[in-house]
């Protein structure tokens, strides 16, 4: 759920930002790719280490270049700056829930059949 709301949270910044701007393009591909990750640890859980690790990769780097734009002297005003760091930080949040999470079914190599 930390994913969906991150992705939708970044994309719909994305879509704050004229078209013209070379911040629209990475914003967007990235908002989707969470999205995207997201939608795939509900459909998949067996493969959740996968998806998650991905959407950890993507929020980390969105992240990271929110904090850039932070510490810029091109950043026009601070509060959009933070605001705009919500949707990595939940993705971020939800990529970490999802790398711990064990799907039910799903046993451990260590674990016995008769246990």
């Amino acid at each position: 759920m930390f994913c969906l709301v991150g992705g939708g949270v970044v994309v719909l910044l994305a879509l704050m930002i004229p078209f013209n701007s070379f911040l629209f393009l990475p914003s967007m591909i990235s908002g989707i790719i969470v999205l995207i990750g997201g939608v795939m640890l509900y459909e998949k859980p067996t493969s959740h280490s996968l998806w998650s690790s991905l959407v950890i990769v993507v929020a980390v780097a969105d992240l990271l270049g929110v904090l850039y734009f932070l510490y810029s002297p091109v950043a026009q005003a601070l509060l959009p700056t933070l605001v705009a760091s919500v949707g990595p930080l939940l993705a971020l949040i939800g990529g970490v829930i999802g790398l711990a999470w064990k799907p039910m079914g799903v046993r451990s190599s260590n674990q016995s059949l008769n246990a």
